[in-house]
């Protein structure tokens, strides 16, 4: 078990750069963790699916395209039993406990 590293993106309006600077996230205990190009998402001890970073194709939230600066639980597999999950560029898929597996962001 493990507690999960945050990342900030860290760079300037004129620079697109961005270097990646990782920060403790108190009180959660990570299973499973996947990094795609600027998101992040993990799944915790008991199942739940939590994520942050860049929201730009709906990859964390169907309520915004906002970048998502803190974990938060992802509603669309929330209150199943997620055991592993993978991030691509632009698209998150996880597996739930039972084999079921949802993928969603940018097709």
């Amino acid at each position: 078990r493990e507690h999960f590293l945050r990342w900030e993106f860290l760079g300037s309006d004129d620079d697109d750069t961005t270097t990646p600077v990782p920060t403790l996230a108190p009180g959660v205990i990570v299973a499973r963790r996947s990094y795609g190009m600027s998101t992040t998402s993990c799944t915790t001890d008991d199942g739940v699916l939590k994520c942050w970073g860049a929201n730009t194709h709906n990859e964390i939230t169907l309520e915004h395209t906002d970048d998502v600066e803190s974990p938060v639980v992802v509603d669309r597999v929330k209150n199943r039993n997620m055991k592993f999950v993978g991030v691509g560029p632009n698209h998150i898929c996880a597996v739930e406990d039972i084999g079921t597996v949802y993928c969603w962001g940018r097709n």
